[in-house]
């Protein structure tokens, strides 16, 4: 006589598209014409932690082969996952194409996910990188010229612009991990800095184009208008 019956809730994953997928729409901000949302985004964020905007995380200079694709819990901005597996630590790539849509794993050497390292075909030669036929990965400059026209002191500031930038977190390059959604951006450049690259971070206290950080992390990725 006992009622063993299970009350489940249901749970809506939400998985970001392919970027050949995203819908290209031009916003202007300032002088600069920009996608209106970020690269595998369903939509144009309506908040901060909008699941469906945030879009998927490259590891720097790396093509859109797959390795880029979340899924997001859809009650729960800030839990999500890589839809393809990670590697093993330090299973590196060879070449500029891995051929596969793992997550390249590392915590030793350049801490990049390329073997050794070389820019030839990667965002800092070939700018539209992951982008659409007109548009490419935008400097480090681009970004500063975005950052000092929006007079961005936080994500809110970078939210509330009209290029709705959601704080879309990273994915990490230790264990391949998301983490910090609904509180940090991270949007890469295609400018290289030694063994790292430039990148837009906001949190809440800051909005900041002067850091650098490893090429085996998985951020976002905005589009500019050629």
């Amino acid at each position: 006589g006992a009622d063993n019956t299970l009350a489940l809730a249901p749970r809506i994953d939400i998985k970001s598209i392919p970027a050949s997928a995203t819908a290209v729409v031009d916003v202007t901000f300032g002088t600069q014409k920009w996608m209106d949302r970020n690269l595998g985004a369903r939509r144009v964020a309506t908040a901060i932690n909008d699941v469906l905007s945030y879009g998927n995380h490259y590891q720097w200079g790396r093509p859109a082969d797959g390795h880029e694709i979340s899924v997001w819990n859809g009650a729960t901005p800030t839990s999500g996952r890589g839809f393809a597996a990670a590697t093993a630590l330090e299973a590196l790539s060879t070449t500029t194409t891995p051929g596969h849509p793992n997550f390249i794993l590392t915590n030793a050497g350049t801490l990049d996910w390329l073997a050794t390292q070389a820019d030839p075909d990667r965002w800092a030669t070939a700018k539209q990188g992951p982008c659409p036929a007109g548009y490419h990965v935008p400097t480090n400059t681009e970004w500063n010229t975005a950052d000092t026209f929006g007079a961005w002191n936080n994500n809110t500031d970078t939210y509330n612009s009209a290029l709705k930038l959601p704080s879309a977190g990273y994915r990490d390059r230790i264990n391949g991990l998301l983490g910090s959604q609904g509180a940090n951006g991270n949007y890469w450049s295609s400018t290289f800095h030694g063994t790292g690259a430039r990148y837009l971070y906001f949190f809440s206290a800051a909005a900041n184009t002067y850091f650098y950080y490893d090429r085996a992390y998985g951020f976002t990725v905005r589009c500019l208008k050629n």
